[in-house]
């Protein structure tokens, strides 16, 4: 629904058309023509698209071949990272491109992924990390139903929607729906759609403390861009090349609260 580059945002729309606001030096925000798109990624400077019908389209850097998608098939999520894009296939195989090519012959039942600047991570449908950096601990990870790394620091959210980290305290996190990592700190989601965030005590997070009602999020290293429950864009941080002008978007129409229905029986006759 929501995805943040280094200086740009995207944003896909019920329709199937993307937003795209923000830096567009390597025309990574040339995604007007695109239609039929169901998910967006974003990378450091390229832009993923996954359609309906399972082809991906990418706009973008292509220096290491990170927008080099135009023969994936089959495809039911993708992902980017700063130079790298990779996919989930209806049939369950990994398949990437980019900076890195990561080795995940061996990787199976992997329900979804995230990818941080050095490595690949994936949960498997039982719970389980899965990660081609040997650098990024997971010794406390399990039971997990998402998995994100940035730099140096990884966290995982739990089924039961408490988070672990190997660089940040989250220990008094709970109810979170959803978490995104970047090499200055932690976003998480919760379920009263508020976002917490977990800063480094060398790095500072855009404070997001007045947000509510949010149902999704997505953060870059300077800027975080969330979804409220009405289908508008709230942006925060570094808006340097206007990747925070989202004021505008709207990406859904919410469906209309159904009228109750009157009290007692509508054919009753009333006493004289």
């Amino acid at each position: 629904m929501i995805a943040t580059g280094y200086k740009h945002t995207v944003a896909r729309k019920e329709d199937g058309t993307v937003l795209a606001t923000g830096s567009n030096l390597s025309g990574q925000c040339n995604t007007a023509e695109w239609a039929d798109i169901v998910s967006v990624a974003a990378g450091a400077y390229h832009t993923v698209g996954l359609r309906a019908d399972g082809t991906v389209v990418a706009t973008g850097m292509n220096t290491y071949g990170q927008c080099n998608v135009g023969n994936w098939t089959n495809v039911k999520a993708v992902y980017a990272g700063a130079y790298n894009t990779a996919a989930i296939t209806k049939d369950g195989k990994i398949l990437n491109t980019g900076y890195q090519t990561w080795n995940t012959l061996k990787w199976h039942e992997v329900a979804r992924l995230s990818i941080g600047d050095y490595a690949l991570c994936g949960v498997m449908d039982n719970g389980q990390p899965l990660v081609t950096h040997s650098g990024l601990t997971t010794d406390n990870y399990y039971d997990l139903v998402a998995f994100d790394a940035a730099t140096a620091n990884s966290a995982g959210l739990k089924a039961d929607g408490t988070v672990v980290s190997n660089g940040l305290d989250v220990s008094t996190l709970s109810g979170i729906l959803a978490i995104d990592c970047t090499s200055n700190g932690l976003f998480a989601l919760d379920t009263e759609g508020t976002v917490t965030t977990r800063a480094f005590s060398y790095a500072h997070l855009p404070d997001v403390s007045d947000w509510s009602h949010i149902v999704a999020i997505s953060a870059s290293a300077t800027h975080v861009a969330g979804v409220t429950s009405d289908g508008r864009v709230l942006s925060r941080g570094a808006s340097d090349m206007g990747q925070c002008n989202t004021q505008e978007w709207v990406l859904f129409t919410p469906a209309p609260t159904p009228t109750p229905e009157p009290s007692g029986d509508p054919q009753a006759t009333p006493n004289p």
